[in-house]
């Protein structure tokens, strides 16, 4: 602390700041935001908080359907029920940037760590590779709300999560998309 005393008084240094090292506290974020609480906790029709029965389609990157966390495969029966590669343009939503794959664990990881809803079932829907286009965006917004294309069915997602960022006004078709999809009613 003497160095620091020295440093202080000298005329050219405005301030000395103490760099402290942070931890990574993954095992106690869940009771943190209280989602612990929220697990223990029934809704209007007797089902537990904890994703139980909600779709989430994750529009990223993709999402790595082999990680054990997140259920280990893909397809009918698995957390990761569905969803399609806009970026490529296969029904293949691996995700080969690992950025959709951290959201979607954030979201619904069901092992050793426990996502805010661990069992929610998700969809991959990948709009991102070397950047994320708006076209590959909106194209996974849109079967995220109607995969089927046929609006009589209730076959969307539930809650549509986008972590992406960028620049877009609001008429921008991005953003269009965007509150045409929160007019279903969808989270």
């Amino acid at each position: 602390t003497q160095e620091m005393e020295k440093l202080k008084n000298l005329p050219s240094v405005k301030k000395v700041h103490i760099l402290r090292d942070k931890e990574l506290h993954i095992t106690e974020s869940i009771s943190l935001i209280g989602a612990d609480l929220a697990w223990q906790q029934k809704d209007n029709m007797n089902n537990g908080l904890n994703g139980e029965g909600v779709k989430v389609a994750v529009i990223d990157s993709g999402i790595d359907y082999t990680h054990e966390e997140l259920g280990g495969c893909f397809g009918e029966g698995c957390k990761v029920a569905g969803g399609y590669d806009y970026y490529n343009n296969d029904a293949d939503p691996m995700d080969d940037h690992g950025h959709g794959t951290h959201v979607a664990g954030i979201i619904a990881a069901n092992g050793q760590y426990q996502g805010v809803a661990p069992n929610a079932t998700l969809y991959a829907y990948k709009a991102c590779g070397n950047g994320c286009p708006d076209e590959s965006v909106i194209a996974a917004i849109e079967a995220s709300i109607d995969p089927d294309g046929n609006p009589l069915t209730d076959d969307g997602a539930d809650i549509v999560n986008i972590s992406l960022g960028g620049f877009g006004g609001i008429d921008s078709p991005l953003s269009v998309a965007v509150n045409e999809a929160a007019q279903t009613g969808d989270l």
